[in-house]
């Protein structure tokens, strides 16, 4: 009796540390050693141990664009059913015009939960919460320099034309801290500027083109 206790401690303590799983089965005959598992026979009475299989969590990867001018890249992965997380990365290049120097840049960057919800047929919604992180340099007047981060909600629709691909429409309302720095123009002198800013902006409408990674 004591040795069958002594195995079948031994045996849950095994399926612990490994983060598998264990059975008591009924069996007659000698102890005995299978592959992929362990069974052991005493007086009738066996322990068999499995170890668990864990799956990966569906990944999804993409492109993105907002406005007419800012594109990125996407990635989400899955936490639990209809529930990802998404990371979201906007950027914007581009040149001054003939009569000007310099350059305009910015960089968005927005994380946040998705949650989906079936539509109809192929057509699913999607929101959630998110935070963005927006900076944006411009030198072609004056030197200038924005930031804003802050928490936002986002809506959107999801239209899965071609598995594993679906489109994504989503609108963003944020509110942000804001910070801008205005160099020296026109005899005026350098300002820091502080603030806070709400609603909508180009980077917060987006359509994006998703892959489904199994």
């Amino acid at each position: 009796m004591l040795l069958k206790t002594n195995l079948i401690l031994l045996a849950l303590l095994a399926c612990f540390l490994s983060k598998g799983i264990a059975q008591k089965l009924q069996f007659n005959g000698r102890t005995t050693i299978i592959a992929d598992s362990i069974v052991l026979l005493t007086d009738g009475t066996g322990i068999i141990y499995t170890p668990k299989t864990t799956e990966a969590a569906p990944r999804e990867v993409g492109l993105s664009i907002s406005g007419l001018f800012d594109y990125g890249f996407l990635y989400k992965k899955q936490l639990r059913e209809q529930r990802y997380l998404s990371l979201r990365t906007l950027a914007f290049l581009a040149t001054a015009r003939e009569d000007q120097t310099g350059e305009s840049t910015r960089l968005t960057a927005t994380g946040g939960i998705e949650k989906r919800r079936p539509i109809a047929g192929k057509l699913w919604l999607v929101h959630g919460p998110e935070l963005t992180l927006h900076v944006q340099y411009d030198n072609t007047t004056a030197h200038q320099l924005f930031a804003g981060a802050g928490p936002g909600y986002m809506l959107g629709a999801q239209f899965h034309f071609a598995e594993p691909c679906y489109l994504q429409f989503q609108v963003s309302a944020s509110v942000q801290a804001t910070y801008q720095y205005q160099g020296p123009r026109n005899g005026q002198p350098a300002q820091d500027l502080w603030g806070a800013t709400a609603g909508f902006n180009t980077s917060n409408v987006g359509l994006s083109l998703v892959y489904q990674i199994f």
